[in-house]
């Protein structure tokens, strides 16, 4: 397993998994474009897993003016999933914001994602609130990196 910052090359591979991740999308969802947006923020990064040369997983994250990064997404093609995947790109990412600088990592999750809140736990993110997006509820979760 090697995971690596992602480039444009990785794009299709990147939405691939997004599709692939087991993950309900809105109807309108459109992983090309999503994931394309990814590599127009200059304040983005994107690391991905792979797997003999196989995308298999991926993660973002953004840093914003306040030193917090920010995780977007995190996916794991579905026949990949409770392998240690999505917890190797969470090792990785947090690494690369220690070594940033950046204070804190936060994300937004369902709070029906449970399996995602789960994972998140485990690696020692804590729920600092919630908020309503159309009739979802979305945790808002934070981890210290001081």
């Amino acid at each position: 397993m090697i995971i690596q910052r992602a480039t444009e090359k990785d794009i299709k591979d990147i939405a691939h998994v997004e599709m692939q991740s087991g993950y309900e999308h809105p109807p309108d969802f459109d992983a090309l474009k999503n994931t394309s947006a990814l590599f127009k923020n200059r304040r983005e990064r994107v690391f991905i897993a792979k797997e003999n040369e196989r995308v298999v997983g991926y993660i973002s994250l953004r840093e914003d003016k306040n030193n917090i990064g920010d995780i977007g997404f995190l996916a794991v093609l579905k026949e990949y999933q409770r392998k240690g995947i999505g917890a190797k790109l969470m090792k990785y990412v947090e690494a690369y914001a220690r070594h940033q600088n950046y204070k804190e990592l936060v994300l937004v999750v369902r709070d029906s994602n449970q399996k995602a809140i789960n994972m998140y736990q485990k690696h020692k993110f804590v729920i600092i609130g919630s908020r309503k997006s159309g009739d979802k509820i979305k945790l808002i979760m934070s981890k210290s990196l001081k």
